[in-house]
């Protein structure tokens, strides 16, 4: 029995090959620089104090690159602690959210109350009174105020749910340069 083989498959697999890592690497660019606009969007909008949970705001990637967050200017008594929360933080991120096969990026906020003021309907609504009435203290040895007057909770929700249009035309607008 005779084999026959198709001549140049090996050359149209190579260039197809090629065109697909195009494709891959621009999908990438597209999935940080989508990502960094949803951070660019929520930092803003997180409520502000001292500027620390605005600063914990970070971007990884699967690969390990920081591509937000790797330097970020600390304020007050609290700094020290929260760069080594911040090293933590980002050292045990296992990237999850907007993958891409085997490529995926995690953004959020480092700071230990991060959580707790993104869940909270009062961030940055409270006029310095507790519900119970009381002030608000600034934190031990701060001149900053104790409690934040702009931003508001749901910080990080809000620009992923506002902006996720704009996500995906960002990620599409990559790969058809990359084509």
């Amino acid at each position: 029995m005779a084999t026959e083989t198709v001549i140049g498959l090996d050359q149209v697999v190579r260039s197809l090959n090629k065109e697909i890592s195009k494709i891959d690497g621009a999908s990438r660019a597209g999935l940080i620089k989508g990502g960094a606009m949803f951070l660019g969007k929520a930092v803003p909008e997180a409520p502000l104090v001292t500027g620390n949970l605005r600063a914990s705001g970070f971007l990884k990637t699967s690969t390990g690159e920081v591509t937000r967050g790797n330097n970020p200017k600390w304020k007050g008594e609290v700094s020290d602690e929260m760069e080594i929360r911040h090293k933590e933080v980002l050292g045990r991120v296992e990237p999850k959210r907007a993958s891409l096969d085997s490529f995926s990026l995690t953004l959020g906020f480092s700071a230990v109350y991060a959580l707790s003021v993104h869940e909270n309907p009062r961030s940055g609504k409270t006029g310095g009174v507790s519900p119970k009435g009381r002030p608000y203290k600034p934190p031990k040895g701060s001149t900053a105020s104790a409690f934040a007057t702009r931003g508001g909770w749901k910080f990080l929700e809000r620009a992923i749910k506002e902006n996720t249009k704009k996500f995906l035309d960002i990620v599409i607008s990559s790969v058809k340069k990359g084509i």
